[in-house]
């Protein structure tokens, strides 16, 4: 599949339910941001897609080790990330968001503070990272933020998207508790201790800047 720079991986479970997986080579730090950026997002009321640790099933790495180029491409990708990755759950419906209505507002002070808490550098006004799905506004694409997670440092980021739709001040971040329990659900081994502790303090310190009053 073709999406933007990359192109995720349609995977189909044992309910037929599909999803979306991104088999970017090692490490796994842009799944552990991901999984870290919807866990924080549900806690702030940003609509996200359901998303899921996903076990590829050793027989779809096989065929896919034996077919074209890219799909070698792919299984050695696969090989290299070990068993479980994230996965998003396939927004039937979903429709491109290109323009604001008023009754967006709200959705979009969310998703602006979400960007904000996390540092993502990769939602602008030319290219949103934002479906619809019925009348709910869905962030997505979250795997630039968290610079800490990537091992960067945090820098200031552009919020233009926001601007252009006259978003006004950012709303309150979430609590430290919210903020570690976010963290601490991400699966062992898809970030090291080190970064896993350098993205609590660089969450900390961005609610703070927020002026969330964070409290434990």
């Amino acid at each position: 599949m073709r999406f933007g720079s990359t192109e995720p991986i349609l995977l189909v479970d044992e309910q037929g339910d599909r999803w979306i997986c991104k088999l970017q080579p090692p490490p796994m730090s842009d799944h552990a941001v991901e999984w870290i950026v919807a866990a924080l997002a549900r806690e702030m009321g940003v609509a996200v897609a359901p998303c899921a640790v996903a076990e590829l099933h050793p027989a779809l790495i096989r065929a896919l080790a034996v077919g074209a180029p890219s799909e070698r491409a792919y299984a050695e990708r696969a090989e290299k990330l070990g068993p479980t990755v994230f996965a998003s759950r396939w927004l039937q419906g979903a429709r491109e968001f290109t323009l604001a209505r008023a009754t967006d507002t709200p959705a979009l002070l969310r998703v602006l503070t979400l960007d904000l808490l996390v540092a993502n550098p990769d939602r602008q006004a030319v290219h949103p990272n934002l479906v619809r799905v019925g009348r709910d506004i869905v962030a997505i694409d979250h795997a630039q933020a968290l610079p800490e997670a990537h091992g960067q440092d945090d820098e200031p980021i552009e919020v233009d998207l926001h601007v252009s739709h006259g978003v006004g001040a950012p709303g309150r971040a979430p609590s430290e508790a919210a903020i570690r329990r976010a963290v601490a659900s991400l699966p062992v081994e898809w970030l090291s201790r080190p970064r896993r502790e350098a993205t609590v303090e660089g969450l900390l310190l961005r609610a703070e800047r927020l002026g969330s009053g964070v409290a434990a």
